[in-house]
Formats: C-alpha cells, structure tokens, sequence
C-alpha cells in the first residue's frame, strides 16, 4: 500500500503546485491588462475544484502563499469591479469565482500567529480558523446586506457547504476547551465566534430549504435571547428577516409572520445601546414587512394585528410618508374609514417628495378613494395640483393630474352640477402660473368634457350644458384648434336655439370665427336662427353657402327644407325646394324622386302665386323652369304605358 500512498502525495503536491503557479499569473493578469479575462473563467473553475480536492495537510505548506495569494485576487476584482473596468456582469462572475479560491484556499487553516518567534496554541489556531468564517462564507453574500448565497444562485452548495464543515470541528473543539476550564481568559470570545457560526448554519439550512433545521439550530443558539452578542443579534436578525421575506414571497404567509416575529424578538431582547444605527434600519424592516404580510394574510385578527404594529413602526421610523402609505393600505380594507383614508391622503401628498413614482403612487391612491367617495377625491386632487405641482412646474405631471380631475368632475353625478368649480380652477391656474395644457392633454380633456355636453343636452339641461361648453372653450385649452373650438361654439348655439333664446344666438355666432361661420353644419343653424328671426337676408346667404357645399350629400339641404316647412314660411319653403331642385337636376342623386319634387315644388309656387294680388315675374319664371325640367326628366325617363 506504500506506493499508493506515495503517489497519491505526489499527485496531491503536483496539484497544489499548479494552484499555486495559476494564482500567480493570475495576479499578474489582474494588475495589467484585462482584456483576456473572460478566456480565463473555465481555468478558475477548474482551479476551484482542485482546491477542494486536496487535503488541509497538503495545503498547509503553501498556506501564507495562498492566503496572500488569494486576498491579493480578491482586493484586485473589487478594485476594478469599482472602477467599472470589467463591467458589472463580467466584474459579478470574477468576484464569485476569486472569493470561492479564497475560501478554500484558507478556510481550516491554522492561522499563523502575530507574534513570529512562537507557535500559536491549539486554541487560539482554532479561535483564528473559526474567525475566517465569517469572512468566508459572506464572500457568498451581496454587499448590500441581503442574506443570500452567490453559490445557491447557480445551483451550487458545496463550497460554503464544505467551509461550514471545516468550521464545524473547531466549534466543537473549542466549546470543549470552555467546557474543562482551559481557556477561560478566551471565553468570550469564543462564545461570540461560536454564536456567529451557528448564524451561518442557520443562513446555510434556510438556503438549502431546511427550515425544520433552522428552527432546531435558532433554538439552540442561545437557551437565553439576552446572551446573544449584540452584533451576532443584528446578524442574526437580519438572516430571519429575509427568511420571513422568502416564506411571504412564496405565499406561506403563516410561516412568514413566525419568522418576522422571531427576528422581532432577537433584536428586542437586545438594549438599545448595545445596538449599531443598522439595527434599527432591521427593525423597520421587520415591522415594515410584518405589516404587509398581514395585509395578504387577511386571517382573522391580522389586520388589528398588523394595527397594532403601527404605532412602533411610527416610534421608530423617521420617513412618515412610508409609514402614512402603510396606513391607507389598511384603511383600504375597511371600507367604512373613508374620511380617514383622506386625511391621511391628503397628508401624503403634502410631504411626500415629488417624483414621477411618487406621483403615480398618489395617483394609484386617489382611484381608490374615488370608489368611496367623489368629493373627498376632488379635493385631494386639488391639494396635490395646487399645492405641490404647479409650484413644480413639470407640465407632464400637471396634465396628468388635471386630467384625472376633470375625469372625476365629468363622470361624477354630484359633482358635475356644478362646472362653474371647475372654470374658477381653470381660470385660477392659467392666472397664477400662465399654464396651459398641451395638444394631447387638451384632446383628451375635451373628449371627456364632450362626453358631459352629450349627456347634459339629451337631459334637456342646456343651460348646463352651455356652461360646459363655455368650460371647454377657457384659455387653457388654446391648443385644442379650430375644429375643436367650431363643434363646441355650434353646440352652443344649439343649446341657445332649443331655449329659444334669439339674442344668445346672435352674441354666440358674432364669437365665431370667419371659418367657423362659414361652415355648412354652422349655417344650417343660423339659417334655423335666420327663420325664426324672420331675416331673409341671412337666410338666402345661408341657402347659398349650404348648397355651395353640399356636394353629393345633400342631408343639410334636405333638412333646411324641413325647417323651413315648420317654421310655416311658404316663401322660403319655395326657396329651399328650388334650391334642391337645381342641385338635383345637375346632379345624379339615387334615392330621390326627382318628379315628385317637382310636383310639389310647382303646387308651392302655385299656391303663392294665387296668394298674391298682383302676380310676381320672379315665381312665374321660377314655375316655368319647373315645369320645364320635368319635361327634360320625362324624355330621358318616361312614364310607362
């Protein structure tokens, strides 16, 4: 068996050199130029497999190189992952792999002492072995204080796995040396390294899924809370936190509340000043998380509990706003505390700092108070554009918030009685801070004020509907272009005939535009206006400009002739039947019986011609030319025999 012995050391040696000669070049790599680092990844790989493969006896001859060797890897990879030279991919896969080669490298070795004229004791070598834990196993750890393994990550335990192991004998050696007396003037300390590797233990069974002996080993750290270590406490703590946040991730919530709790406890048992300023950002934390667990258990009791927990949250936290948005989650479930959802509200909106996340946060809040009541969001809306951002200035903000108003204002019953609240806000904002809305927000805006006329005018309220209409035309909305600004000004108009008043219609159609008059759907309604006003001269110009524009589509046409027959005014019942009579004579119009119309044309101008005394020149003609384009009609279609 000695030869096999033998190479076995010499297969083990050769091993060991080849570490020693690849962490070399290596640091050597890493001083220089980097560009061929990535081709090095399955060499380091292989290296770390190596490692721990070779026994702590065959390592201990080449312990202080390695141990240089490796801090000096990792020192080099922070540094360039800092300055940002290799990236932050590339820079998280070096960190990895050169803390994986430090930890084997060093971890089970006996330690060499300070002093170098003497041999360390067994204790102390185990007290310096167990001290390299800790720094081991948190290479494993994101630098931003969440517990959670690099290595678990991949799908790999068996590094930090194989380091808790080496550290497990020293644990159990030194206890042993507490136990028989030998090392009293060491207690302490070995009772705060034994308390932080058990820590570890606990950060190691949550990760493999070991839950049951987490619980076991969190039991057996201490039968007395009080004598855990305050920073072994902290560390702790925290571990128990993320185990809470990694249950409440995967919806056991029960289990999640168990170990927030005892994260709760550990930290409570400790003075507060024994603490560190961290420990109190790990109570928030616990409290923080505690309270939105509770909120997605909705069991019996969990939202009195998780009200319970406010008040120490407020103790403790300094950011209200965190803590006040806490609040409306859980006034959110009780749907009877409405005022007290706005007062909290409102008091959020006037602290919180404006950003575009906070914004829609507040927004996010303010739909939900508008299920409870419309007015109460009205007024927070209110506070937040007043308030808060047009002192900001930031248009896209304010558009989106106005928005939001006027859709709760329009779609309101107990609000949208009352525009005239809505123009004093319109008028106050572009007085104050000359604000107006842009093309986008000013078409929506309107389409939803649209929305409002519609609704009001087929109620019959048109003087509402007028007021809303005048809303839509204030100065903020400069930017809502000529169309827009017509289809309101005539809807206006409409609103003033349905009530019959004469003078309104008149102010309305001197406001408009010279375009906007001499639309064809615009003088449809003035010649409505012109008949009732008995003006024939506004009549006439309105027949000429409706039919200049009908073209093929005749319907405004038609529907002057309608008004005309109802307003009782034979004269321009003539005038609007020979209009169409032209237009159809030299236009094809399918659909329309152009015999018909003549006949009916023709026993008009009779009856007038009749009517009179003294026969008009003018209606004569205009029988004739009736008459002879139904002669015209019946050669190109004649009567079947």
């Amino acid at each position: 068996m000695a030869p096999i012995i033998k190479r076995s050391s010499q297969k083990e040696n050769a091993r060991l050199l080849a570490i020693v000669a690849f962490t070399a070049r290596l640091e050597e790599i890493l001083r220089g130029p980097i560009e061929i680092l990535p081709s090095l990844a399955d060499s380091l790989r292989g290296q770390i497999s190596a490692v721990g493969l070779i026994p702590s006896a065959a390592i201990s001859s080449k312990s202080r190189e390695l141990d240089e060797r490796a801090t000096a890897i990792w020192n080099l990879t922070s540094k360039h992952k800092y300055n940002g030279t290799l990236g932050d991919e590339l820079a998280l896969d070096w960190s990895n792999y050169s803390s994986k080669f430090a930890c084997d490298s060093v971890v089970g070795l006996p330690k060499r002492s300070n002093c170098e004229n003497r041999r360390p004791s067994i204790t102390e070598s185990h007290i310096e072995g167990l001290k390299m834990l800790p720094w081991s196993v948190h290479q494993f750890l994101p630098s931003d204080r969440h517990s959670c393994l690099n290595d678990v990550d991949q799908g790999q335990l068996g590094v930090t796995e194989q380091v808790v192991e080496r550290a497990a004998s020293y644990e159990q050696k030194l206890q042993r040396a507490v136990q028989d007396g030998k090392s009293r003037d060491l207690a302490s300390n070995i009772r705060r390294l034994s308390q932080e590797y058990q820590v570890l233990r606990i950060t190691l069974a949550w990760r493999q899924d070991r839950l049951d002996l987490a619980e076991i080993l969190l039991a057996r750290l201490s039968p007395e809370k009080s004598a855990i270590e305050p920073t072994v406490a902290e560390s702790l703590a925290d571990i128990l936190l993320e185990i809470g946040r990694d249950r409440a991730a995967k919806h056991q919530y029960t289990l999640a509340i168990y170990w927030l709790e005892k994260a709760h406890d550990v930290l409570g048992s400790q003075t507060p000043e024994s603490l560190s300023n961290g420990a109190g950002e790990i109570r928030i934390c616990i409290l923080h998380t505690m309270i939105r667990v509770l909120l997605k258990e909705r069991g019996e009791g969990s939202i009195q509990k998780a009200w319970n927990i406010v008040p120490e949250l407020e103790g403790e936290s300094e950011n209200r706003v965190a803590v006040s948005l806490l609040k409306l989650e859980l006034f959110n479930v009780d749907s009877a505390a409405t005022q007290d959802y706005h007062d909290v509200l409102t008091q959020v909106v006037r602290q919180i700092h404006i950003t575009d996340t906070n914004v829609k946060t507040i927004l996010h809040h303010i739909h939900e108070l508008r299920r409870r009541s419309t007015r109460l969001t009205h007024a927070v809306l209110i506070v937040l554009l007043t308030e808060r951002l047009l002192t900001i200035g930031e248009a896209a903000w304010m558009e989106k918030t106005l928005i939001t108003i006027i859709w709760n204002f329009t779609t309101s019953s107990d609000l949208a009685s009352t525009p005239d609240r809505l123009g004093d806000l319109f008028a106050t904002i572009v007085t104050t801070s000359n604000v107006v809305l842009g093309t986008s927000a000013t078409h929506v805006a309107q389409i939803l004020i649209l929305r409002r006329i519609e609704a009001t005018y087929s109620q019959g309220d048109y003087d509402r509907a007028d007021l809303w209409c005048c809303l839509a035309l204030q100065n903020i909305f400069t930017r809502s272009g000529a169309t827009n600004v017509g289809k309101l000004q005539r809807k206006r108009l409409l609103c003033a005939l349905a009530k019959s008043d004469l003078v309104r219609c008149c102010e309305i159609s001197h406001q408009m535009s010279e375009s906007t008059r001499n639309d064809s759907s615009t003088r449809y309604l003035l010649y409505k206006l012109a008949l009732r006003c008995q003006d024939v001269e506004l009549a006439s110009e309105c027949l000429d400009v409706i039919t200049q524009q009908s073209g093929t589509d005749m319907t405004l046409l038609y529907a002057s002739v309608l008004e005309a027959q109802k307003s009782g005014n034979r004269q321009q019942v003539i005038l609007t039947l020979t209009r169409v009579c032209h237009k159809t004579n030299s236009l094809p119009t399918p659909g329309l019986h152009l015999l018909a119309l003549l006949r009916l044309t023709a026993r008009m101008l009779i009856q007038e011609t009749e009517s009179q005394q003294s026969h008009d020149n003018k209606l004569v003609e205009e029988l004739c030319k009736v008459f002879e384009a139904g002669v015209d009609k019946l050669q190109i279609e004649p009567f079947p025999r």
